[in-house]
């Protein structure tokens, strides 16, 4: 999982001195999402969750999936829009 956020990083990047302010902060968003994501089925893997997962806070342990959910379709519909000015 780490390769796909280093390659969001590297693209974002890139991109980000094209982004204005609000495509900026959808893209944060979405890494932001990503992370819990990522952080949350790691601590409920069955070797980690009887180490120390279990003990961790459970809105990490959790997998908050209208987060993901909302935020990737954000940066869809601003990406779509700085691809495709006119379209929308």
């Amino acid at each position: 999982m780490e390769v796909h956020e280093f390659n969001f990083l590297e693209a974002f990047s890139l991109a980000a001195i094209y982004l204005d302010n609000e495509t900026d902060a959808a893209m944060r968003n979405v890494l932001g999402s990503f992370r819990q994501m990522c952080t949350s089925i790691w601590l409920r893997l069955p070797s980690v969750f009887e180490s120390h997962g279990q003990h961790a806070d459970a809105a990490i342990r959790e997998p908050d999936w209208q987060l993901f959910t909302t935020s990737v379709d954000g940066a869809i519909v601003k990406i779509k829009t700085l691809l495709s000015p006119g379209t929308q």
